[in-house]
């Protein structure tokens, strides 16, 4: 695995830890009334959209059960 690929994949992570401290606690009344947050999230769900499309081919090839193109293009 290239180091860029590493750093990408670390950064996903640091991601979805930050989406996942966006909600805790937030029942679903709450965070639809939340707009700051649900935009948070959004924004946060792009940056990953963005990481995913510039991973290497090397590391998509090792994880073929991870439908890739549907990870960045949900976004």
């Amino acid at each position: 695995m290239v180091r860029r690929d590493r750093l990408l994949l670390q950064k996903i992570s640091d991601e979805m830890f930050s989406i996942e401290n966006f909600v805790h606690g937030l029942c679903l009344d709450t965070f639809l009334e939340d707009e700051k947050t649900q935009k948070a999230i959004c924004m946060t769900l792009l940056n990953i959209g963005e990481m995913v499309k510039v991973l290497s081919e090397e590391i998509k090839q090792k994880s073929p059960s991870i439908s890739w193109r549907r990870r960045a293009d949900v976004i």
